[in-house]
């Protein structure tokens, strides 16, 4: 978690003076793909394909304020089996995992280099819900017992990445994106955008 620290304060002290000047600029909209890299369950990493929209103002041409929301497209089957205690009966179950949603608030703050091209870091918050459906076998019934539910999770983020203009309105973009409870966390997202500047 210190080190996220430490980006989120080199991305605010970057900006701070991009601030100072800002003057009106862009509204900018996204679309992204990618993939999502939870270790969400049994400490297994599911890897979920997602799409989205990202949406940001340009401040100037060093700062950014923008949003995110990603939805997966696809499901991981997770099987159990452990050994109750204190009578040590086997329970059985299996789980499907499906991201919900990813949605996030950033502030980026971009170097350019010539006209075309950028580099830009990013940090702020995001949150992760995961929907979670399954059955689970017990001696006591002979029927599995199903159950549903949804687990939240809330992270600072912080990531890097790329854009390059093909025309003063129209750009593709690429970010590569941790979202940090502690500084051995592995959850991340890799994405491609293209986006429209209006």
């Amino acid at each position: 978690m210190q080190s996220s620290k430490y980006a989120l304060i080199a991305v605010v002290t970057l900006c701070a003076g991009s601030i100072a000047n800002a003057d009106p600029g862009d509204i900018y909209v996204e679309g992204v793909v990618g993939t999502f890299a939870d270790e969400f369950y049994l400490d297994d990493e599911n890897d979920y394909s997602v799409i989205g929209a990202r949406a940001g103002y340009d401040i100037n041409s060093y700062f950014a304020l923008e949003g995110e929301y990603m939805v997966g497209t696809n499901t991981h089957e997770r099987s159990f089996s452990t050994n109750r205690f204190p009578d040590l009966a086997q329970i059985t179950g299996t789980r499907d995992l499906k991201l919900h949603s990813v949605f996030g608030i950033y502030g980026k703050a971009s170097i350019p280099f010539g006209e075309r091209f950028a580099l830009h870091a990013r940090a702020g918050y995001a949150d992760r819900e995961v929907e979670i459906t399954g059955t689970t076998l017990t001696p006591e019934f002979e029927t599995p017992i199903l159950s549903s539910g949804t687990s939240s999770e809330d992270y600072l983020s912080y990531g890097v990445g790329g854009s390059f203009d093909f025309t003063e309105n129209l750009y593709a973009r690429a970010d590569v994106t941790g979202y940090a409870q502690d500084v051995f966390s592995d959850i991340y997202s890799a994405t491609v955008s293209v986006g429209i500047r209006f």
